[in-house]
């Protein structure tokens, strides 16, 4: 078990390595291209993180695959949102939106926690009249603007795309018997549903036994799939409410 764990954790070296690589070259070619058609550009996408959070959001992605594989639509949404959630949140750091937040949400949880004193106001009314005293600075909502959903498809398949031709894995690697050769470790089948043929990526099999035999006992979870270890911000509009970062 420590063994398998110390070979995938090797193997996810080499992929973040080869994803870098792969990233920037691709930025580069779509940097140095001239769309004139109306074709979607990712280029400006591309742009808004580190190449290496777009790494770690793509082997994050080749470690929580199913054996069973997953739909391209829905793998390519996935990395898509992933990618706007991360810069939604460096947003809010940017516009020192979460430095107001955090002084709202203090003084939120004071009044909270005085649960001996009766008051004849909602929480959410609360909210709303500490967000009043300091009016001043960022707004806490209605100023982002949510990607359409052809840009983070889009942005998702791409990355999907080079995950596929990158990510490769030596077919000796668990049994020295084999021939030695790379083979990709993320496979792009078309399968049916009902009447309709669909795009889905499949892990390979010396993927999913290698995953199998470690065993990892390090889970990552998205956090809003977690319970909260605090209270959740009241809502306010439709698009302002329950976490405090993440958009809901």
């Amino acid at each position: 078990m420590a063994k398998m764990r110390k070979l995938l954790a090797d193997q996810r070296a080499h992929w973040q390595n080869i994803l870098l690589q792969a990233l920037r070259e691709s930025k580069m070619i779509l940097a140095n291209t001239n769309t004139k058609d109306y074709r979607l550009n990712l280029y400006p996408y591309l742009c808004l993180l580190q190449d290496s959070e777009y790494v770690d959001i793509m082997i994050q992605s080749v470690a929580n695959m199913p054996p069973s594989g997953e739909s391209l639509k829905v793998l390519a949404s996935d990395l898509g949102n992933r990618v706007y959630t991360k810069y939604f949140v460096r947003q809010k750091y940017q516009s020192q939106a979460v430095e107001k937040l955090s002084n709202i949400y203090n003084d939120y949880t004071d009044l909270l926690a005085k649960d001996t004193k009766e008051y004849d106001v909602l929480p959410r009314e609360q909210w709303c009249k500490l967000e009043m005293e300091q009016s001043s600075g960022p707004t806490l909502q209605g100023g982002e603007i949510q990607w359409p959903y052809i840009v983070t498809l889009e942005l998702g398949t791409w990355m999907v795309d080079i995950m596929v031709k990158n990510l490769k894995i030596n077919s000796d690697i668990l049994n020295p018997a084999f021939d030695r050769k790379l083979i990709p470790i993320l496979y792009h089948m078309y399968t049916f549903r009902s009447t309709r043929q669909i795009g889905f990526i499949k892990p390979h099999p010396i993927l999913t036994q290698m995953q199998q035999e470690a065993t990892e006992t390090k889970l990552t979870f998205d956090s809003y799939v977690m319970p909260m270890l605090c209270p959740p911000v009241p809502w306010t509009s439709v698009k302002f409410g329950a976490y405090l970062l993440t958009p809901t």
